[in-house]
């Protein structure tokens, strides 16, 4: 700026939003540290200008934290994240767990969603040359060394899965290794159509892939969100899981096995979560010190009841039911026949292996 000989100048030091003022000094002097509040500006005055001055700034990022709330949680905790402005960081692996429910991901408040998805047990199937089996630690595929067989697309699949235009679907799958060294999260998400000419025709918006990295040792789960197209016929899922190296580039030395369990699809007619559990956030807050509350979204299971006539006939022979809910919410529960009896109930065990005697229409299904 310019100003006329022996008068007076303030100057104004406005940060941009999520800074703040840091130091400021004058004339190559030492640094001051600014007093303002983050995301005010700083003010210095000169007076009886006699000469030129120069004034140098520096500002800073704000930092924020982020808290977890199990949001109905029965066990378990999520440490809180500390945040700074600008950079990228990922969301604290989620901790908690909650019996009958799948976690689905995070809100930023306590969604409605989180009582009325539906978590149902998707069938994981086996994609390119792959070689399988099951130990102490549980079921296994092995994936060959890339530098002798260039088999990248062979894993995991979650394929042919019919899903409902307009809506959005989260695949979750915990995956486990022992291979010493952090490996690339390799997930991809396809969703056709009939018509559909391309893999990624029925995408409503970008995929989600989360977390980026799967360590060595322990059970990580990853997800992929996808919003499926409104308007289009029969579309339908085939996400998979392929992994061909490491985090810093390196590709299997040696065949890698690889554990899976637990693969679900969770289905969000509306209001799905925001963020995937370990998903990578900048810029939840540009309040300095702010606290962000971020909250967990459950799905609640889907299990199938099988009905054993017992000598006589039913049908159906099979249906299914969601956790919280009664037996006969999604259809009537089935009478079966039986030449020369009388049905009087149905007998056996309920979805949690308890004993159990004359189950009737309107039992829940409870841990």
């Amino acid at each position: 700026m310019t100003v006329d000989w022996g008068t007076t100048a303030t100057v104004e030091m406005k940060p941009d939003k999520g800074y703040r003022v840091a130091t400021y000094s004058i004339d190559g002097g030492n640094a001051i540290n600014s007093t303002a509040k983050a995301g005010d500006s700083d003010y210095f005055t000169f007076r009886n200008i006699t000469a030129n001055h120069t004034i140098s700034v520096t500002f800073a990022p704000i930092t924020y934290t982020i808290k977890y709330n199990g949001n109905g949680a029965t066990s378990g905790s999520t440490t809180s994240s500390s945040h700074t402005y600008d950079e990228e960081k990922e969301l604290t692996a989620n901790g908690f767990s909650r019996t009958g429910y799948n976690f689905a991901g995070w809100a930023t408040k306590d969604a409605a969603a989180a009582t009325t998805a539906t978590a149902v047990t998707n069938g994981t199937t086996m994609t390119g040359n792959v070689g399988s089996g099951s130990d102490s630690i549980g079921t296994y595929f092995t994936k060959d060394a890339t530098t002798s067989t260039n088999q990248w697309w062979a894993g995991l699949a979650c394929s042919n899965y019919y899903v409902t235009a307009g809506r959005t679907y989260i695949w979750t799958i915990e995956v486990y290794h022992e291979m010493g060294k952090t490996m690339r999260n390799q997930m991809d998400a396809n969703v056709l159509y009939t018509g559909a000419t391309n893999n990624d025709d029925g995408y409503g918006g970008s995929a989600v892939i989360t977390p980026q990295q799967i360590p060595s040792g322990v059970w990580t789960t990853l997800t992929i969100r996808v919003k499926i197209i409104a308007g289009v016929a029969n579309p339908y899922i085939c996400h998979s899981f392929c992994p061909t190296n490491y985090v810093d580039g390196t590709k299997f030395e040696t065949a890698a096995k690889i554990y899976y369990r637990n693969s679900r699809i969770v289905e969000f007619e509306a209001n799905p979560p925001e963020y995937m559990n370990c998903q990578k956030v900048k810029n939840l807050s540009a309040e300095q010190g702010k606290v962000v509350e971020l909250y967990a979204v459950w799905a609640a299971n889907q299990y199938t009841v099988t009905f054993n006539p017992n000598g006589g006939s039913v049908s159906p022979t099979s249906q299914p039911v969601v956790y919280g809910q009664a037996y006969n919410a999604i259809g009537t529960f089935p009478t079966p026949t039986r030449t020369g009896y009388t049905f009087a109930g149905w007998v056996g065990k309920n979805l949690f292996n308890k004993s159990a005697t004359a189950y009737k229409t309107g039992y829940y299904i409870r841990g």
